[in-house]
């Protein structure tokens, strides 16, 4: 269990070598959440595939990016991107990123560029989000070595714990070897269907394998989400009572929790839940005023945590 005397920044990486489990989807709507309750929160994509750019309306091409920071052409400050929801900032990747682990590889602690280089954070940012590859290279690795704790999402399958394994040896070489501190922020379930017998029994190993890291919190398979990354935004914004948006604000709210450092959270969820839905002639723009006048006045209400 995280301890309640949580440092701020905290860095988390969002991590699975195994593609399809909702990786991006976490990383996304946690730094969303994170800001919607608050917090002011950097979302850095070390995908070169861009997909949590795109998925918060940024152009996945940009010309500044993480990769002229980890290559040492800009600094953190001047690769930071403003979003759509207040306190939400990102840091895009796009296709250059693949070459960072070749031109890195001669490098002087290559494994440490991130973390030097976000020592250039503006001191406002609370918490940094890093939606890591499909891959334990170095991309991940730089992640892992910046990071308090890592969080895992991962699908109910069958092949669920097919290489955790390999995740979890990768995590104590890093703690041996470059960052004693990292932890594991803990596991959480994706794509859930209660009605799929597979499902429970998934639930049932990771509970014997991970008894005090997996979230009670559970991510449903749910349409709203699978859309919102086309539209460029988050569950919260896109569809705030959807049960996507709900599961991943409880997500939220459980991580919040085990720090001991939740704001007006219940309000927060509840006001959330009680949007009305607009009527199905209504046009996009029109919903999407209706979402952002709602976030925005609920995080007006929501007092940052220092």
């Amino acid at each position: 269990m995280t301890s309640p005397n949580v440092n701020l920044p905290r860095f988390i990486s969002v991590a699975n070598q195994k593609g399809g489990v909702g990786k991006t989807t976490t990383s996304v709507n946690v730094a969303a959440d994170l800001a919607f309750l608050g917090y002011k929160t950097l979302l850095i994509d070390l995908d070169p595939q861009g997909n949590a750019s795109s998925g918060l309306g940024l152009d996945r091409h940009a010309s500044s990016t993480i990769y002229d920071v980890l290559i040492g052409q800009k600094e953190i400050p001047e690769v930071i991107q403003p979003t759509e929801l207040k306190n939400l900032f990102v840091i895009p990747a796009n296709p250059n990123l693949i070459g960072a682990e070749v031109e890195l590889i001669n490098a002087i602690s290559r494994e440490k560029k991130l973390k030097q280089a976000l020592k250039k954070l503006p001191a406002e940012f609370q918490f940094v989000i890093f939606d890591c590859p499909p891959s334990l290279g170095l991309l991940t690795i730089n992640a892992f070595t910046a990071s308090h704790s890592i969080l895992i999402p991962t699908q109910c399958e069958y092949y669920a714990l097919e290489g955790l394994g390999q995740l979890m040896s990768t995590h104590q070489i890093v703690r041996e070897d470059l960052n004693e501190s990292l932890e594991i922020e803990g596991v959480v379930l994706t794509m859930f269907d209660p009605r799929n017998k597979l499902t429970h029994e998934v639930v049932k190993e990771m509970q014997q394998h991970f008894p005090e890291k997996l979230f009670d919190t559970k991510i449903p398979r749910n349409v709203k989400l699978s859309e919102s990354p086309s539209f460029g935004k988050p569950i919260v914004i896109y569809d705030p009572e959807s049960k996507g948006c709900l599961a991943y604000l409880e997500l939220t709210r459980e991580m919040l929790r085990r720090w001991a450092m939740e704001p007006k959270v219940e309000e927060v969820i509840e006001t959330t839940a009680a949007i009305e839905a607009a009527p199905a002639a209504q046009s996009q723009p029109e919903a999407d005023l209706i979402a952002e006048v709602q976030v925005e006045e609920v995080s007006s209400e929501v007092p940052v945590s220092s």
